[in-house]
């Protein structure tokens, strides 16, 4: 969680800083913050699910798919625009 904060500071830099940050690694710290993000955010429900019966049920099943289909939108987002986007003149949008 402690990484995921540091990134959330990191990239708050980047995008003030746009114009002085290469574009390409201003979508690699942004995809990487949500990814550690929808990560952290996993982790939790799963983690008190496992201390409580210790065992794999439906719903790890499903939150399994959900993180995966989470990643997948997060690292297309350059391309697809779904998440977030930096248009011509290096403005942030969110998607």
């Amino acid at each position: 969680m402690l990484l995921a904060d540091a990134f959330d500071i990191i990239t708050g830099l980047t995008i003030t800083y746009a114009t002085s940050v290469p574009l390409w690694l201003n979508y690699v710290l942004n995809v990487a913050f949500f990814d550690l993000n929808g990560i952290c955010i996993y982790l939790f429900p799963v983690y008190i699910r496992y201390i409580i019966n210790q065992k794999t049920d439906v719903m790890d099943i499903i939150s399994d798919i959900l993180l995966g289909v989470y990643i997948v939108m997060c690292t297309t987002s350059p391309f697809t625009k779904l998440i977030f986007y930096f248009d011509e003149n290096l403005n942030y949008f969110r998607g």
